[in-house]
């Protein structure tokens, strides 16, 4: 029989977190990989959203054994960082950080 478990992911501005734990919150393995930040132009900040997935499904790949069954997700993500899509879902460019300055000179 499958244990089953609890996932946990963190996908932030430096490291993006995913971790298993049992069901009474104890934790299990955690898996860390480093986030990318682009810079198209110094006063932009830009993640690629492509990037990230294949991150989360390396750490999901590498957390999720045979063993375990996965019963919930809790997610927390990038604050206001957003990504532009396609009608299909698919990114059509890179995602704007909650930091990047490129709209600063409207607001002086």
């Amino acid at each position: 029989m499958k244990q089953e478990v609890l996932i946990g992911i963190d996908a932030g501005s430096t490291h993006l977190k995913a971790a298993l734990y049992e069901t009474n919150g104890k934790l299990i393995r955690i898996c860390h990989r480093r986030v990318r930040v682009c810079h198209s132009i110094p006063e932009y900040s830009e993640y690629d959203a492509d990037e990230i997935y294949l991150q989360l499904c390396s750490c999901l790949d590498e957390l999720l054994t045979p063993q375990y069954l996965p019963v919930a997700v809790g997610i927390s993500s990038f604050g206001e960082s957003i990504v532009p899509i396609d009608p299909q879902g698919k990114p059509v460019d890179r995602m704007i950080a909650w930091y990047d300055m490129r709209g600063q000179h409207l607001i002086n």
